[in-house]
């Protein structure tokens, strides 16, 4: 498979494209076929020298994909069934990773734009339209069950994800470039999928 590696730590060019063996499913593991991998400042402290693991590893901490055959079906998730979670701190810059069961859910139907919010997150910040939004301090662990919970809020539009860019997965350099840059206001998102890709033109 396909996938965005770091051979040595440094600045955003240390990140390679290269074909690298397809992950197994272990026990309580589901494989899933990653459409989009989030992107975050902790992705680049990693990349810089903070990774502690062995070299070269796959960046990526958080995905949106889909199940890939029958690894998942114990738990209730059938083949091709749309999924997000967070297998780790690393895994999601591929177009195949595997995720612990526990610590993914079923993708909510709906991720409406709403005008007034809560902010929870784990980087206090200074918001636009203040008098609509209310921030709350959150550094949750990633565990599927409240990945579950907040399902409703997405699909009733209580809660929503800003996406401020999106980046084909080969253009991750510049992604960990426009990170470390600071002052997001929303998610960078890689676009691993071709055929999303070719929807969004990104």
């Amino acid at each position: 498979m396909r996938a965005i590696t770091v051979a040595g730590f440094g600045g955003p060019e240390v990140l390679q494209v290269g074909e690298v063996d397809r992950p197994v499913p272990g026990p309580d593991e589901v494989l899933v076929r990653v459409l989009a991998a989030g992107v975050g400042p902790w992705d680049a402290d990693l990349r810089g020298g903070g990774w502690t693991g062995a070299l070269p590893y796959i960046p990526g901490g958080e995905f949106a994909g889909v199940v890939d055959g029958d690894s998942g079906e114990d738990a209730g998730f059938d083949d091709r069934t749309p999924v997000y979670g967070y297998p780790g701190l690393t895994g999601c810059y591929a177009q195949y990773v595997v995720c612990p069961v526990e610590q993914m859910a079923p993708l909510p139907a709906g991720l409406p734009i709403t005008d007034g919010a809560t902010i929870a997150t784990p980087v206090h910040a200074d918001y636009p339209d203040a008098q609509r939004v209310t921030w709350r301090p959150y550094n949750g662990q990633p565990r599927g069950c409240q990945l579950i919970r907040m399902a409703p809020w997405f699909d009733d539009g209580l809660m929503s994800v800003n996406i401020e860019a999106r980046y084909y997965y080969e253009n991750a350099v510049q992604a960990h470039r426009r990170v470390e840059q600071g002052h997001t206001r929303g998610k960078l998102v890689l676009i691993v999928d071709d055929d999303l890709a070719n929807e969004w033109e990104v």
